[in-house]
């Protein structure tokens, strides 16, 4: 870690660790205004805006990192998901096809591709993205976070096809066994 870098995050990470979003928001803006080639200032400040409930400065932090980092996996995934959460399906999607192709590894990006995707009506898409996060036994990342997201997409699953339900249901048991 850079001592430029190290000396903005100590504040924003102090803050952070006290729920003072606000205040980690202005030291992440401090650092993005003070280096505004480093794509991990942007990526830092969308992070924060977004906790502040800040949407658009969050967009705006992501949509930077981006720019400056084409590659940057948490920013794709981040940015497409906000998309998706404000009814902007299309470019949504786009974001989150790219960050799959980035990392192909990432739960969290098949995840909010798919619910874009269904969000769309997009079912044989949709089945899809999901089928090949079941072929990366990556399924139970629906879920083991946060309960009501498993089961709104246990519902999705079940409407679009009977078997990624019962494949879902299955590799979110397996998930939760492996942690006893």
């Amino acid at each position: 870690m850079r001592l430029k870098e190290a000396i903005f995050m100590l504040p924003i990470g102090m803050k952070a660790d006290r729920n003072d979003w606000h205040g980690a928001s202005k030291w992440a803006k401090r650092w993005a205004k003070s280096e505004p080639s480093d794509f991990e200032a942007w990526y830092t400040l969308g992070v924060s805006a977004g906790e502040d409930g800040a949407i658009e400065e969050q967009i705006a932090a992501y949509e930077r990192c981006i720019a400056l980092n084409p590659e940057h996996g948490d920013a794709l995934v981040n940015l497409g998901a906000i998309y998706c959460e404000q009814c902007r399906y299309g470019e949504g999607e786009r974001v989150l096809r790219r960050a799959r192709e980035v990392n192909s590894n990432d739960p969290l990006a098949y995840k909010n591709l798919a619910l874009c995707l269904a969000h769309q009506n997009k079912r044989e898409d949709t089945i899809k993205v999901l089928e090949d996060l079941v072929h990366l036994g990556k399924l139970s990342a629906f879920g083991y976070k946060d309960p009501m997201i498993g089961l709104k997409v246990h519902s999705i699953l079940e409407e679009l096809s009977p078997e990624l339900g019962a494949a879902y249901t299955e590799n979110l048991q397996s998930f939760f066994r492996a942690l006893q």
